[in-house]
């Protein structure tokens, strides 16, 4: 079930490249941050195109930016869960102050959930989105539509700074887009570090289980003497395995040595 995915999951290693395109890709949106989904109305749109019809498109305000505006999307968000039965809890507080990590993971679940669902075919993602009655932002507007304003908006704007000071101008542009990639380096560099602590300390759970099982049997054959043969109980070892965090038994463990049982094997 997507709704119980643990850390180690393997969605939780989609890289953040490849959400945006699927993003921008299958929504006709033109996001470049993980981070613009904060405000809940992407992952509206993902479930509305999942569940059509289940999703209140109308009320989703595409510019929300302040937390009450945000948490109205959320709130969208959480009646079409309920609704769809999906018991996946909305981390609110922590998407909302738009941090890199907490969205990640959240859309790189989401996008686990839309891979797993039946998509309708025949979803305007475009159409559903102008349902809003709340104003669109350029990143969110249809392409053709949007390169429309953005080439009448930015026209005028380029060129009368590339007529004052084209030098400048340029470098400011690689400047800017070298600031962009050293931004989305380091967070990707942040992410990598938290998922390699995940797997180490995974790692050392499972070393601990085993070591604790070494002890154990190397405890018996220093017990066993002669003839006799060292016995421990199964579920001891089962113990040991299944034991959570700190809780693992200590070891070495009293062993029994299983006289009767020999001798009573010997008599019959």
């Amino acid at each position: 079930c997507p709704c119980a995915l643990g850390m180690m999951s393997s969605a939780f290693f989609v890289p953040r490249t490849q959400l945006i395109e699927w993003v921008n890709a299958t929504f006709k949106m033109s996001v470049c941050k993980v981070e613009q989904g904060f405000n809940g109305a992407i992952y509206c749109q993902v479930f509305d195109s999942i569940f059509p019809g289940k999703v209140s498109m109308s009320k989703v305000n595409w510019g929300a930016r302040d937390a009450y505006e945000c948490l109205s999307n959320y709130k969208v968000l959480q009646q079409t869960f309920e609704t769809c039965n999906i018991t996946r809890h909305v981390p609110v507080e922590t998407l909302v102050r738009g941090k890199y990590q907490d969205n990640l993971e959240f859309l790189q679940w989401v996008k686990s959930y839309w891979d797993q669902a039946q998509c309708s075919i025949d979803y305007d993602p475009v159409a559903r989105r102008l349902m809003s009655t709340k104003a669109i932002p350029d990143w969110a507007l249809p392409v053709n539509d949007k390169e429309n304003v953005v080439r009448e908006r930015g026209t005028k704007r380029l060129a009368s700074v590339r007529s004052c000071h084209p030098a400048r101008a340029q470098g400011h542009r690689s400047i800017v887009t070298r600031d962009d990639e050293v931004e989305h380096l380091s967070d990707d560099l942040r992410a990598t570090k938290t998922k390699l602590a995940s797997v180490e300390a995974e790692r050392d759970f499972y070393f601990t289980k085993l070591r604790n099982v070494e002890i154990l049997c190397q405890d018996l054959q220093d017990r066993a003497e002669g003839t006799q043969t060292p016995f421990v109980s199964v579920d001891r070892v089962l113990a040991i395995l299944y034991a959570e965090g700190s809780q693992s038994p200590a070891v070495p463990v009293d062993v029994e040595v299983q006289k009767d049982h020999i001798g009573n094997g010997q008599q019959s």
